[in-house]
C-alpha cells in the first residue's frame, strides 16, 4: 500500500471518527433546528441571498455576488440542472479546485436568464412527486491543489437526507452517511488535496433539498509535504543510480583535476626560475647522457 493510499485512508478514518459520534445507523434524531447558522470560520461558501440577489450566490468569507449559471436538460416530464465552476469563473476559487453541482428532476423554483437558469428558491432540490432516483443532488469537489479543505453541508430543509460519499470514484474508499434535517450541527467532510470527492443522495423517492455549503481552507496538506519530501529524496537517489555516464564523468573529473594540478605545479618558481624550466633542463641533460652512452656502445 503506497503512501498516498495510506494518507487517503487516514483522512477517511478521521472523517468517520468525527461523524460516528454524531450519527448512527438509525439516524438518531436531535433537537429540531431550521437552516443552520454558517460556521464560525470558512473561506468559500454557496448559499441563498434573500436580501439582494434572491438566488444562490458564491462568496468568500461572507455572502457573495456571483451566481453560477445552470444548464437545463429534459428528464421525462422534469428537468435536470447542472453547473461547473472553477478559477476561470471566480478568482476566490483557487487554481486546481473545480466544483460541479447537479440537481436532477428539481422542482423547486428556477428562472431563466441569458445563457441558462438560476435557482429562485431558498433551497434547491425536489419533493416526493418526481419519482425514485439516485443523484437527486450530486456535489463534486475536484481538488487538484496541495491544500486540504473541510466541507460543511446544510440539508436542513429536507425531512431526512441520506447521501453517499466517494473519494476518487471508489478507487480509494466509499462510505455512506444518513443525515436528518433536525441535525443540530454540520457534518464535516474532509476534501483531501489531489482528490476527487463526490457526494450524492442515495436512491430515494423522498424529498431531498440542499440549503448551503461552506469550505474551510486547512492549509497545505501534511500528506502532500511528506510525499513531496519522500519523492524528492527517492528521485535524487534514482537519478544517481540510473545515470549511465556516472563512471565516465567521475573519470573525466579525476583526470581534469590531475592535469590542472600538474599545470599549477609547473607554473611555480624556485629562486626566480620556473619549475617547468628546471624539469626541462634536467630532461635535456638526461637525454644527452643517454645519447652519448648509446654512441659509445
Amino acid at each position: 500500500m503506497n503512501n498516498k493510499l495510506k494518507s487517503y485512508l487516514s483522512i477517511l478514518a478521521i472523517t468517520c471518527a468525527v461523524a460516528v459520534p454524531l450519527l448512527s445507523a438509525n439516524a438518531h434524531e436531535l433537537p429540531v433546528q431550521a437552516a443552520l447558522t454558517p460556521p464560525a470560520s470558512y473561506d468559500i461558501n454557496y448559499q441563498y441571498d434573500a436580501l439582494y440577489e434572491e438566488t444562490f450566490v458564491l462568496g468568500s468569507t461572507s455572502i457573495g455576488t456571483y451566481s453560477p449559471v445552470y444548464t437545463r436538460t429534459v428528464d421525462s416530464t422534469y428537468y435536470n440542472y447542472s453547473t461547473t465552476i472553477d478559477n476561470n469563473d471566480l478568482s476566490i476559487l483557487p487554481l486546481g479546485l473545480e466544483i460541479a453541482m447537479t440537481f436532477n428532476r428539481s422542482n423547486t423554483n428556477w428562472f431563466s436568464i441569458t445563457g441558462g437558469y438560476l435557482p429562485a428558491d431558498t433551497k434547491i432540490g425536489s419533493d416526493s412527486t418526481v419519482g425514485t432516483l439516485t443523484n437527486k443532488i450530486r456535489l463534486q469537489f475536484n481538488n487538484q491543489t496541495n491544500k486540504d479543505y473541510i466541507l460543511y453541508l446544510d440539508f436542513t430543509s429536507s425531512s431526512q437526507t441520506s447521501f453517499g460519499l466517494i473519494y476518487n470514484y471508489e478507487s480509494i474508499s466509499y462510505s455512506e452517511f444518513r443525515i436528518r434535517s433536525d441535525f443540530a450541527s454540520f457534518l464535516p467532510i474532509i476534501i483531501p488535496s489531489y482528490s476527487d470527492t463526490i457526494l450524492f443522495t442515495s436512491n430515494t423517492g423522498s424529498t431531498r433539498y440542499f440549503d448551503a455549503w461552506y469550505l474551510k481552507d486547512l492549509g497545505i496538506s501534511p500528506a502532500y509535504d511528506a510525499g513531496y519530501d519522500v519523492g524528492e529524496a527517492d528521485g535524487y537517489e534514482d537519478g544517481l543510480a540510473n545515470n549511465p555516464n556516472l563512471l565516465i564523468n567521475a573519470a573525466e573529473s579525476l583526470i581534469g583535476m590531475f592535469v590542472n594540478f600538474t599545470f599549477i605545479l609547473f607554473s611555480l618558481e624556485l629562486f626566480g626560475v620556473s619549475i617547468l624550466t628546471v624539469v626541462g633542463v634536467l630532461f635535456g641533460i638526461v637525454a644527452i647522457v643517454w645519447i652519448l652512452k648509446t654512441i659509445r656502445g
